[in-house]
């Protein structure tokens, strides 16, 4: 068995990385163009986190509608117990919070409390 000469050593670890690095980064970009031609190919669409918020009614009189995802300010304070004050409350929840999915979500709007949104339902 051969002793290596001090020099030697670096240069043969440098090019086993350099090996191993091509390598690396060969597969990766093999990776990448094979699933950008089967994204291309298969009609790849992006993936909707977040479901759009429906419509969330509530009663006013018989016959007429609120909905409290596009209701003004004034429309919200025809329901019964709503202000201005909750109903600038509404506003901010529905602008924090991209709009309401259920009525019972209305609980967690400052100044709503359970009575509140059991008298509404």
């Amino acid at each position: 068995m051969q002793r290596m000469q001090p020099g030697k050593w670096v240069e043969c670890m440098k090019g086993r990385i350099g090996i191993w690095w091509t390598a690396g980064v060969a597969g990766l970009t093999l990776g990448m163009m094979l699933w950008w031609h089967h994204s291309a190919q298969a009609g790849y669409q992006p993936v909707q986190c977040l479901p759009s918020p429906q419509p969330v009614f509530y009663p006013v009189t018989f016959g007429e509608q609120v909905d409290l995802n596009r209701a003004s300010l004034a429309q919200l304070e025809q329901l019964p117990g709503i202000g201005p004050q909750r109903g600038r409350a509404i506003l901010a929840y529905r602008i924090a919070h991209g709009g309401f999915r259920y009525p019972e979500e209305l609980i967690y709007v400052e100044g709503f409390g359970q009575a509140l949104v059991e008298g509404l339902l």
